[in-house]
């Protein structure tokens, strides 16, 4: 079975990143 792809979405602007990061890049919201 493959691995499922993990996304983690912005709560601020909705932005998609690949990993969690703690702040967004796109809005500079911290999550």
């Amino acid at each position: 079975m493959a691995k499922s792809k993990v996304e983690y979405v912005c709560t601020e602007c909705g932005d998609v990143s690949p990993k969690w990061a703690g702040q967004c890049a796109a809005c500079k919201g911290w999550n």
